[in-house]
């Protein structure tokens, strides 16, 4: 088979097989007419070479690694040898461009946090100043109607009791205790955490590190960091200040979370591992500028046993009540029974 043809089927370009060729990547066994012919077996490697040049690995050792290769028999403990090396330095890129994308996260949250802050104080000055417009138009419209709010005063007691009572009946219904439990070292998660209690009338619970984070703990560029060192020891755990009374009450238990190198920070799997949750629904949730839920949640359910946990999701910290609750509804959690 020739370049070209070769080209059309494995949708390649020529100058990417050319390339292959020059380096000895792609070896042809005979010449057709003074064309290189190259058998489908050898082709076949070019997927392969592809994904392991765009991997990182250097055109010698692939030499290398392809010699061993077509030794068939032969060279199979170098084979592993130069492919686990490879996984390394792979998972070390991984692992930095991972540290910068959560450097990102930060920093569009804090930029996010200082809007709303702009936002929420040019709000409460407008609103200020609609409040005295409208104090001044209501004090002349009690003035001038006074006589008439004593003749109707206890009908509208009467309407007044009647459209609180169903909020109190709501209140009474609700069957099952529900939790938000959270991590927020930079105040983000906190946020969505307080959505969400506020909207499920729930219990609400701030994991408190015993140890505080100082701006320099979080330094993401900074491989000797309190974070940096914490996310790369599996098996850290720091401690907690203070504990949640009575866990044994609830029935649903939201769990939130900042990303953290693509995980729940460790403090986390502090506090799942400090409670029983067998019985109880566990609903993850986290927030990141760009990365997802991934495999955090997943990892902190292998800490628990017998609970039932619902698929995570990832908000942000300037996303609106109205908008966290439409995930919470969603959820059909059955609240009510």
């Amino acid at each position: 088979m020739s370049l070209k043809e070769a080209s059309e089927r494995f949708c390649i370009s020529m100058e990417r097989l050319t390339y292959y060729e020059e380096n000895k990547l792609i070896m042809y066994e005979t010449l057709v007419d003074g064309v290189p012919d190259y058998t489908e077996e050898e082709l076949h490697k070019v997927s392969m070479i592809r994904d392991l040049l765009e991997a990182g690995m250097g055109v010698n050792i692939l030499q290398e690694y392809l010699q061993l290769l077509r030794k068939r028999t032969a060279g199979k403990t170098e084979q592993i040898r130069i492919l686990r090396k490879q996984q390394c330095e792979l998972m070390e890129k991984i692992h930095h461009k991972q540290q910068c994308l959560d450097r990102l996260d930060y920093m569009v949250d804090e930029i996010r946090k200082l809007g709303n802050s702009a936002g929420q104080a040019e709000r409460s000055s407008t609103e200020n100043d609609v409040q005295t417009q409208s104090s001044d138009t209501q004090t002349e419209t009690e003035s001038a109607g006074q006589s008439e709010n004593v003749n109707v005063s206890g009908t509208e007691n009467a309407e007044f009791s009647e459209t609180q009572q169903p909020e109190a009946e709501t209140s009474e219904t609700q069957g099952k205790k529900v939790l938000v439990a959270y991590f927020s070292a930079t105040g983000t998660t906190e946020s969505v955490a307080k959505h969400i209690a506020n909207g499920l009338n729930a219990d609400i619970y701030k994991i408190i590190p015993e140890e505080p984070y100082t701006d320099a703990d979080l330094n993401y560029n900074d491989n000797n960091s309190r974070s940096t060192i914490e996310m790369n020891d599996p098996t850290s755990r720091p401690a907690i200040s203070g504990s949640m009374e009575n866990m044994g009450q609830y029935d649903i238990v939201f769990i939130g979370y900042p990303i953290w190198w693509g995980e729940a920070p460790r403090i986390v799997s502090t506090f799942v591992e400090s409670y029983d949750f067998s019985g109880k629904t566990v609903v993850p949730f986290c927030t990141s500028g760009g990365s997802g839920v991934g495999s955090s949640a997943s990892n902190l359910e292998q800490l628990t046993s017998g609970a039932t946990w619902m698929e995570g999701r990832r908000l942000n910290g300037s996303d609106s009540q109205e908008t966290v609750m439409e995930w919470v509804n969603s959820l059909d959690l059955n609240l009510g029974e």
